[in-house]
């Protein structure tokens, strides 16, 4: 199940937030820009992420938020930090390694939002890539747009 939800995806009352990131730790832009002034922790995550940006494409790393409420996953769906970029394959592949990685924590409740606001064109692309995934682990997502 997929639900678009218009809002601030920070503000929001999930425990996963999930953002896409560049593999060069640039964070400087849209959603990513905003998670890094929020939680710097997953800024930190991303320039700790033992990879090379090559390495790091289809990958995701993790923070969690100072108040242990919130985790934070970055999502390495584009290579380069300019422009809109995003490597939907890579990206799908980042999103379904956050899922398995996140399992044990699924005893608990978790739910999933992500960000998508830079271009119009990732809402659509997104949501259809997000119904395969959802239903293929039958866990609910939540998209926020702006």
């Amino acid at each position: 199940m997929i639900s678009l939800e218009k809002g601030n995806l920070l503000k929001s009352d999930c425990t996963v937030i999930a953002h896409q990131c560049d593999c060069f730790n640039a964070m400087d832009v849209g959603i990513a820009k905003s998670v890094k002034e929020t939680y710097p922790e997953a800024a930190k995550a991303d320039e700790d992420f033992p990879f090379s940006p090559k390495k790091k494409l289809g990958k995701c790393s993790f923070a969690l938020s100072r108040d242990n409420k919130r985790i934070i996953a970055n999502l390495y769906g584009q290579y380069k930090p300019a422009g809109l970029q995003t490597n939907y394959p890579a990206w799908l592949k980042s999103f379904e390694h956050m899922i398995k990685e996140l399992k044990p924590f699924e005893e608990k409740g978790f739910k999933i939002k992500i960000g998508c606001g830079i271009d119009k064109d990732d809402l659509i692309n997104v949501k259809k890539s997000l119904e395969k995934i959802s239903k293929k682990y039958e866990k609910p997502i939540h998209v926020y747009y702006s």
